[in-house]
């Protein structure tokens, strides 16, 4: 059975954070649904999707959003933001490098980023972001497996 378009899309978002560097033992997952115990990780969230306008052509174009969630930590409290922002920096860059995700995608937008502070195990001081993306993507009309024009 072939892979449906969103599926290629989200496969490609997951390539690209599993390819970041300068972190050393970064974990990516997708779609965790458990505490986050291990330092550096990546999260990819798939999220919704909509329809942007109507039918053209025997194409649609559709909006897909899905999160990114970072996670670090520090030796001390000091370190956590450096430690943060760097691995945020490293997400956007990895992903806004080629936008079209290698011609899969019409475009990607960052969206809203949040950040907190903590402890991740009740000792180890931590940091975490959550970013929130929307990625362009075409398909044929009722034909998901197939990329629009």
């Amino acid at each position: 059975m072939p892979t449906p378009v969103v599926e290629q899309v989200l496969a490609a978002v997951e390539a690209r954070l599993a390819a970041i560097t300068g972190f050393p033992g970064l974990l990516v997952e997708r779609n965790r649904d458990a505490e986050v115990d291990r330092f550096p990780t990546l999260l990819l969230i798939d999220g919704d999707q909509d329809r942007i306008g109507d039918e053209t052509m025997g194409y649609r174009r559709v909006m897909l959003e899905f999160m990114v969630e970072g996670y670090v930590s520090a030796n001390l409290q000091s370190g956590l933001g450096p430690a943060r922002n760097a691995l945020y920096a490293a997400v956007v860059a990895a992903l806004m490098a080629d936008p079209t995700l290698g011609g899969l995608a019409v475009d990607l937008h960052e969206g809203r980023t949040s950040r907190a502070l903590g402890t991740g195990d009740g000792q180890t001081p931590a940091a975490a972001f959550a970013t929130i993306y929307e990625l362009e993507f075409w398909t044929r009309e009722a034909d998901p497996y197939s990329l629009g024009p």
